[in-house]
């Protein structure tokens, strides 16, 4: 559950892009086009930071 509402409207804009079976994002493009949709809902962009400890963690 996460902690924060902008970390539940990040998690909403993953999972809405990791759902289109017809594309395939790698980790660059999958931050662009969130903090493309944050900016469309007014919130702050998030940094390429915020997603590579949590990817690399998941790839181990």
């Amino acid at each position: 559950m996460p902690t924060n509402k902008n970390a539940y409207i990040r998690y909403k804009c993953l999972d809405k892009l990791l759902s289109d079976r017809h594309h395939y994002y790698d980790r660059k493009a999958l931050t662009e086009k969130v903090n493309d949709m944050l900016y469309e809902l007014g919130y702050k962009p998030v940094g390429k930071w915020l997603y590579s400890g949590k990817w690399q963690a998941e790839t181990l």
